[in-house]
């Protein structure tokens, strides 16, 4: 009986788990990989819940994120985040994975250029697969990674792509357009 109330959880547990499929290295399938994309509009950069992609125990880590300015509750600007940060870091931000208080660390301008560096459809038990896309942005003093709105659970909406989709099916071009290099 003991070994059956020990097996049961663990079976139930292994029943949820849905494998990931990393795209960022296979050649001809993600040809996104490695594109250069523009924001279409100014964004802020912050400290986020983001999908855990080391296969570890917990499905969330904490990492960067970021969302349009003005957009999802998100202050119309850096000025007006200043000035009330407390405020705003209280309501927009759900407590981190070890109870820490997310927080605004930045704002780029529309333009900037920001590489995708990882696609991920990774596993999220009983919800199935979402899309998770990571992006190395281009900033003058080097780069920094930040995970791009794809799925509710995690990030904040507007989402800039369909993370549910079956088949990665690229952004939306209201936040994401494609370099004129």
């Amino acid at each position: 009986m003991t070994k059956i109330v020990l097996i049961s959880p663990i079976f139930t547990l292994l029943l949820g788990c849905i494998p990931s499929q990393d795209f960022s290295s296979r050649i001809g399938e993600a040809d996104f990989v490695s594109a250069c994309y523009t924001l279409a509009k100014p964004a802020f950069i912050f400290e986020s819940d983001c999908a855990n992609l080391s296969g570890g125990l917990s499905n969330v880590e904490n990492c960067l994120s970021i969302q349009a300015v003005g957009e999802g509750g998100f202050p119309p600007s850096m000025e007006r985040y200043s000035k009330r940060k407390g405020e705003i870091d209280e309501t927009l931000f759900d407590p981190l994975v070890f109870d820490r208080k997310g927080s605004i660390t930045g704002m780029v301008a529309a333009g900037t250029k920001l590489n995708i560096s990882k696609v991920v459809h990774h596993g999220w038990g009983t919800y199935g697969n979402i899309w998770v896309v990571r992006a190395q942005l281009q900033l003058s003093n080097g780069t920094v990674e930040v995970e791009i709105p794809s799925f509710s659970w995690v990030h904040k909406e507007p989402l800039w792509l369909n993370g549910r989709d079956d088949y990665f099916s690229g952004f939306y071009e209201e936040y994401l357009a494609g370099c004129d290099e």
